[in-house]
């Protein structure tokens, strides 16, 4: 089932009638086509929340979105309903944006990626809290469907969200993992340079989990084929020029860090390689989103990954000024995960 089907539309339309939150975790990734045709059925006012930076490539002209561009936001006006509008989840604390996104008499949330609430997720973006704080602000119901790669803890989420009643609904995810194990760093970055420069035709992203394993992998792809990264250490039009000339054809690799998976549902690629063991099912997921719905992601793995992990979970917990024994355990579970699906 994916969000675009008539039966969804008739479920979210019956829950939100009864005052209700929807959990689902679809068989197929949210796309930016199905979110059209879910808005054209409902004929509501509709808002996808995407965790972060995004770049919404190949959308036809005057499509709605909203951007966090820093301190000098512009005005924030929404089209004649009903509309279906694009936000980077940032956005729900600027105080500017929440005063307009009430007037505009949002009907729903529709959140993606909504596994990005937990701060153990990779990909976390606090400002997904903010949600309780408008809905409770608000005079009307603005209902929620959040969208999972992996099933969730519901209450967990309840919670971050405002404690409304919630119906859940989980259709078969990820069963198996492709994963080739290279041993080493050294021989990571050789299987995926050899599978890049040996099929230069096919759009294929590979996800490294630092911006630094991406920069050195362009490098040394770069003497085979051409290349480029996309990352958060660019500037937005740096990363959104070389996300134009990809999808142009003027080179077919892309080297990406998780900061381009906010602009999933805009992309589509043939391929797509994890740099890596993914820190959590939902982080595969995401990165799935990339590919047509029958394929998944083919993970590279090195021995080192589940030390590599645990290291930066706890910078991560340090970062974010939370408990590290918990935050670990946490993350240790869904690593675990992670596990059990790259099990043949």
């Amino acid at each position: 089932m994916r969000l675009g089907e008539p039966a969804v539309a008739q479920l979210i339309r019956a829950k939100h009638d009864a005052g209700r939150d929807l959990f689902l975790v679809p068989d197929v990734p949210f796309s930016f086509t199905d979110a059209s045709a879910l808005s054209a059925t409902l004929r509501e006012n509709l808002l996808v929340f995407l965790p972060g930076d995004y770049y919404p490539a190949g959308v036809p002209d005057g499509a709605c979105f909203f951007y966090e561009k820093g301190e000098n936001l512009p005005r924030f006006t929404f089209p004649p309903a009903p509309f279906i509008c694009y936000a980077d989840i940032r956005l729900a604390g600027n105080e500017a944006f929440q005063a307009a996104m009430l007037a505009a008499e949002i009907y729903e949330w529709i959140l993606p990626f909504a596994d990005c609430a937990d701060p153990a997720e990779h990909g976390y973006r606090k400002s997904y809290a903010y949600l309780a704080e408008i809905r409770a602000s608000s005079g009307r119901f603005i209902g929620i469907t959040a969208l999972f790669d992996d099933p969730p803890d519901e209450e967990r989420y309840q919670k971050r969200f405002g404690d409304n009643d919630y119906l859940s609904v989980r259709f078969p995810s990820f069963r198996r993992v492709d994963a080739i194990p290279a041993g080493t760093e050294t021989g990571r970055l050789q299987v995926l340079l050899r599978a890049c420069a040996m099929q230069p035709d096919r759009s294929t992203a590979v996800i490294f989990p630092t911006r630094r394993h991406a920069d050195e992998f362009t490098r040394l792809l770069l003497s085979q084929c051409p290349c480029a990264a996309l990352h958060g250490g660019f500037f937005h039009e740096q990363n959104a020029e070389n996300l134009r000339r990809f999808r142009a054809g003027e080179f077919r690799v892309l080297a990406a860090t998780k900061h381009i998976l906010p602009s999933a549902p805009f992309l589509e690629v043939q391929r797509v390689f994890f740099a890596g063991l993914p820190f959590s099912a939902a982080l595969l997921g995401r990165c799935a989103a990339l590919l047509p719905p029958e394929k998944t992601p083919v993970c590279v793995t090195a021995d080192t990954d589940p030390d590599f992990n645990r290291r930066l979970a706890a910078s991560c917990a340090e970062a974010l000024d939370l408990p590290k024994t918990a935050f670990e355990a946490r993350r240790q579970q869904k690593l675990d995960r992670v596990l059990e699906l790259l099990r043949p």
